[in-house]
């Protein structure tokens, strides 16, 4: 979880405190397939992949990232990383708690939280929003199948990480057997 805390600090970093609205309609989706993650999602372009290794309260994980940034406004993630056999058996909500909490960290504010059932399997699912200093937003969706954790992810300024295009990445994202 501290990694993804991570990841989306370096990006929070980079985004100029005055972004600039972007021309989202012009964006080409193109359906992405990860073998390794055993999802699929339409993303805005070749997504960039990032592995590694993380020490957490529940054992180490191997954490996956692919993901495409538009400009300095905008990016889309897929996170996944798999735990030991122990998540497996026990309750999903202090897991998906945590990978809220992780994003949240002590700078953010929850502003909207939703607990859902994910896909044909029902998967046990979070949804939500957070508002990060600066005006930048994390839309999230955390979903647990088993002992894999995945994390289908925008973030940027409000009006982007909510648009059209925003909720297509978000509800492309399928996973496969």
């Amino acid at each position: 979880m501290k990694y993804v805390s991570r990841l989306c600090l370096f990006f929070l970093l980079i985004i100029p405190a005055t972004l600039f609205a972007q021309d989202l309609s012009k964006l080409t989706f193109e359906k992405f397939t990860s073998k390794d993650g055993k999802f699929t999602v339409l993303f805005p372009g070749k997504p960039h992949e990032n592995k590694q290794k993380k020490t957490t309260e529940i054992g180490d994980t191997l954490v996956t990232t692919n993901f495409v940034a538009i400009g300095n406004d905008l990016a889309f993630f897929v996170f996944f990383n798999d735990y030991s056999d122990i998540v497996k058996n026990s309750n999903p909500g202090p897991m998906l708690e945590g990978a809220r909490n992780g994003i949240m960290a002590k700078d953010g504010e929850l502003v909207e939280d939703e607990t859902i059932k994910f896909g044909p399997d029902k998967l046990p699912a979070r949804r939500f929003l957070i508002k990060k200093p600066g005006g930048i937003y994390v839309k999230n969706m955390v979903i647990l199948k088993g002992a894999r954790l995945y994390q289908v992810m925008v973030l940027g300024k409000k009006e982007l990480v909510e648009s059209k295009e925003a909720e297509k990445f978000c509800k492309s994202f399928d996973i496969t057997k």
